[in-house]
């Protein structure tokens, strides 16, 4: 069992494609675990007016013609990120579900996500929905073969782990479990090429990876999942996104470590990188 089922699932919405979609994925999740559904709008100051908002609300709910009932919530706030925060502590939501633009670069710099911020601060987890190409593709969630977990085997990704488990297990879908060793950058020293020992320190930890992968694998499956281990090579962020193309992954189950602040801007998170760019939505575990 997994402990999303039951729970409330808080949708919100601005009703642009992104959250649109998210709305879809989260409501078909919600279906799948026998999960509440709270389809929320935030009214910050200086946008729509409340009645604009609410009918806006009330119409996508219909167009939505969910087969759960669907409770409605507006909320004012400061930021979207205040009013969501307000509604998950207000109604102890198991999980926020939120649509990403998928910006990048110098435009994601300067005005960032309210997805990517929701993923940096919430005390809960998020799934983050970014909208396909074709508006018309099947929804990820409605029936996911497979499951996608990054391990790089810290507690926090390991607790995410046992959330990506138990969701495969309950779909009956494979559990990938992968793990990307990046390039180790090394300083020339004691007459050494930098690239000699590079080679060497990436060796080392290839084999490391690759033993502490098998006892994962090995325990994990003894709960009865179909599970799959792959050590991968390169950019973390861009080899799992590519994966996920490459293995047709319906869901990415991966821990975040929610930094802030002038850390947060020079270092990034892989978790908020893979949300940007990811091709089926990706469930951020704290």
């Amino acid at each position: 069992m997994t402990r999303f089922q039951n729970g409330l699932f808080v949708l919100a919405t601005d009703h642009s494609p992104p959250a649109r979609r998210a709305a879809r994925e989260g409501l078909a999740l919600a279906e799948a675990l026998g999960a509440r559904v709270l389809l929320a709008h935030v009214v910050t100051p200086f946008h729509e007016g409340t009645e604009e908002a609410r009918a806006a609300l009330e119409a996508f709910t219909a167009e939505l013609a969910p087969a759960i009932p669907v409770e409605q919530a507006l909320e004012r706030g400061i930021s979207v990120e205040a009013g969501v925060f307000h509604l998950a502590k207000q109604h102890e939501a198991a999980l926020l579900v939120v649509g990403t633009h998928g910006r990048t670069g110098l435009r994601h710099a300067l005005v960032g996500s309210n997805a990517e911020r929701l993923v940096q601060l919430a005390q809960r987890p998020v799934l983050c929905v970014r909208p396909p190409d074709d508006p018309e593709a099947p929804l990820h969630l409605s029936a996911p073969k497979r499951v996608l977990c990054p391990v790089d085997f810290s507690d926090a990704a390991r607790r995410a782990c046992d959330d990506a488990l138990a969701l495969a297990l309950h779909w009956d879908a494979e559990l990938l479990l992968v793990h990307v060793v990046e390039p180790v950058l090394v300083p020339e020293a004691y007459g050494l090429p930098a690239s000699q020992v590079a080679v060497s320190l990436e060796q080392e930890v290839r084999e490391a990876a690759e033993s502490q992968l098998r006892a994962l694998t090995a325990e994990l499956s003894e709960s009865g999942a179909k599970v799959r281990a792959l050590i991968d090579e390169g950019n973390a962020s861009h080899r799992l996104t590519e994966l996920v193309s490459e293995e047709d992954v319906d869901l990415v189950v991966m821990a975040t470590r929610g930094l802030t602040g002038l850390e947060h801007m020079l270092l990034g998170s892989t978790a908020e990188r893979v949300v940007r760019r990811c091709a089926c939505p990706v469930l951020a575990i704290k």
